[in-house]
């Protein structure tokens, strides 16, 4: 993910050959990686597992996992209809976290999410509306 978020925020910024060296430089070490834990269990055995899980590779995901939340920050703040209004960037990233959140434990299947998400961008329009006359009444 990270490398596709990267990726895809470089094209978006305009950039042509940064993505296709750090593609480049991914895929070799990628390549690297593989084929040195690879030659590592052949020289060492099973004692290399214990090394290898000493390398805590399992927990870098969440690390990988909040790089993904802000790319993903920074392609949706490159592809949003510009001029940028706060309020309606805070009404769908609520949206989407909120129901990634009802994804995740249940309450939601996939498809519904993606379904309502949907609809409730068809009534933007009128949330538009609502919001910026309450808006103008404060000021």
């Amino acid at each position: 993910m990270f490398w596709a978020l990267a990726t895809t925020a470089m094209l978006l910024a305009g950039m042509h050959v940064a993505p296709f060296v750090l593609g480049l430089v991914f895929f070799s070490g990628l390549q690297a990686f593989r084929a040195a834990t690879f030659l590592a269990g052949l020289r060492h055995g099973m004692q290399f597992l214990d090394r290898l899980r000493r390398w805590d590779l399992i927990n870098w995901g969440a690390r990988l996992k909040l790089a993904n939340a802000v790319l993903l920050a920074l392609v949706w703040a490159q592809i949003w209809p510009h001029p940028l209004v706060w309020w309606q960037w805070a009404l769908g990233v609520s949206a989407l976290i909120l129901f990634g959140r009802f994804v995740r434990t249940g309450l939601f299947s996939r498809v519904f999410a993606v379904a309502a998400f949907l609809v409730m961008t068809e009534f933007v329009p009128e949330i538009r509306s609502v919001v910026t006359g309450f808006l103008a009444g404060i000021n």
